[in-house]
């Protein structure tokens, strides 16, 4: 395993990582193109290349963000309308698209308010594949009771001890050269996620956070059903900061779904990786069809939810 020193500010592993993340965002501000004449003729030959029902079922998948997403909002609408969020953190991967939806928001906010675009970044979550927290223990389980041995060392579950306080190295430096590099200190931090299962996949995100004074506000656009009001409060503690959401359910359909949100990710990276640079070519124009439409779609249920709650006098 590589030291944390490997994964600094000026390694080149992080510098490249960071790219990708920045460059990722692109197509979610691509889908507000001036021409819109233009972008209306390329997510049409989009939606020709992967098929009208497929594009329909993203379209749907995505639109079903709106309501839950309104109501994870609104106990948060003050603050927002008050700048008082410095830093938004979307965690990867399927956390992507509700943060780009809430940084939509919340710039279009700041705006009214004269204030400057909320800075956001993407921090991969602490998960593995199949949704599980990355503990030794639960590690320990997987390899006696489910797991191949060579599947096991592929995901890298074989040197579990160290991920977590190596997960908290990388964050830590990560947002100290960012804090650094923005010649900012930040206070109040909003992290978005679409789902909370098991709560434990942000804790390297949370405590590394409390380490540095920023008290985290956190928005799930859904919860599990295991959460009552009580073991919620728990994790609120745990976490050092509230948590709103939007729904309780299964998981939602957006989840691990890569496809859609660009990225994917292993549980010890601090950034996610774009889908495309890990397919074959001709795979790579399928899965940009499906996130230009997923994007497409997610820009109208950001200009709705700006509509009815920033400007509802403007659509009674």
């Amino acid at each position: 395993m590589k030291s944390p020193e490997q994964f600094g500010p000026q390694s080149e592993q992080y510098k490249k990582q960071e790219e990708i993340a920045v460059a990722s965002e692109e197509l979610f501000e691509d889908s507000e193109m001036k021409d819109l004449e233009k972008k209306d003729v390329r997510i049409e030959q989009y939606e020709q290349l992967i098929g009208i029902d497929e594009a329909t079922e993203i379209r749907e998948i995505v639109s079903a963000l709106y309501k839950p997403m309104k109501r994870m909002l609104e106990p948060v609408l003050e603050k927002i309308n008050g700048g008082e969020f410095q830093l938004l953190i979307g965690e990867d991967a399927s956390g992507r698209i509700p943060a780009l939806i809430v940084r939509k928001f919340i710039d279009r906010a700041y705006k009214e308010k004269h204030l400057p675009k909320i800075q956001t970044r993407f921090i991969a979550g602490t998960t593995t594949s199949d949704g599980g927290m990355v503990t030794k223990e639960s590690m320990e389980y997987r390899l006696k009771y489910n797991r191949p041995e060579s599947y096991a060392h592929y995901m890298g579950w074989d040197e579990i001890p160290s991920v977590i306080e190596e997960k908290k190295t990388k964050i830590s430096a990560y947002l100290d050269e960012f804090m650094s590099a923005q010649s900012v200190s930040i206070s109040d931090a909003l992290i978005v996620t679409e789902y909370i299962s098991s709560g434990n996949g942000l804790v390297p995100l949370m405590e590394t956070l409390r380490e540095k004074n920023i008290a985290p506000t956190i928005l799930s656009v859904y919860l599990g059903f295991s959460w009552d009001d009580e073991s919620l409060e728990s994790l609120s503690k745990i976490y050092g900061g509230s948590i709103f959401y939007g729904h309780g359910s299964p998981a939602p359909k957006i989840s691990r779904k890569n496809t859609l949100s660009g990225v994917t990710k292993h549980f010890s990276d601090l950034h996610a990786m774009p889908v495309r640079s890990l397919l074959p070519g001709n795979e790579r124009e399928s899965i940009l069809a499906k996130m230009t439409i997923a994007r497409d779609e997610a820009n109208k249920v950001a200009e709705r939810l700006i509509a009815e709650m920033l400007f509802p006098e403007e659509i009674k």
